[in-house]
């Protein structure tokens, strides 16, 4: 019976992660298509870049085992990130262009987006590094 309640806690965790991440993206697509436009996928761009840049400080942080509890792990990385990042909305997004025979389109937004993820990473790798000298623990 206990094993049964601890499985349900730990899908419930990973859903209000989820619900959660699931409306941040929703409102700042909204954002930016209201303030930049939606003539390229600025919104996938910028959802990706900061999910990619928010998991790897994530990342560095377990490290240091500041948030090494599971609950933290599927609650943010699984729940709240899995749902804001929008990799699933990028394939749509080359989908999309493709049909419109339009490949230099794509291969910019797929290359922009994995150039911004590295970067995102590299950032993170950066700050841990900088922290790590100083004697901070991220």
């Amino acid at each position: 019976m206990r094993g049964g309640i601890l499985k349900g806690v730990k899908y419930l965790v990973i859903s209000v992660g989820g619900i959660l991440g699931a409306t941040v993206r929703y409102w700042l697509t909204n954002w930016a298509a209201q303030r930049i436009g939606t003539s390229f996928p600025y919104a996938t761009l910028i959802i990706n870049t900061s999910g990619t840049f928010v998991l790897s400080l994530f990342v560095a942080c377990l490290q240091n085992r500041a948030f090494a509890d599971s609950r933290y792990q599927l609650f943010f990385a699984t729940g709240f990130c899995g749902a804001y990042t929008t990799f699933s909305t990028l394939l749509r997004v080359a989908w999309i262009l493709s049909g419109r025979q339009r490949p230099a389109d794509i291969h910019q937004s797929t290359g922009e987006s994995d150039h911004w993820h590295v970067r995102s990473v590299s950032w993170v790798r950066f700050l841990e590094g900088r922290f790590s000298a100083e004697g901070v623990i991220v």
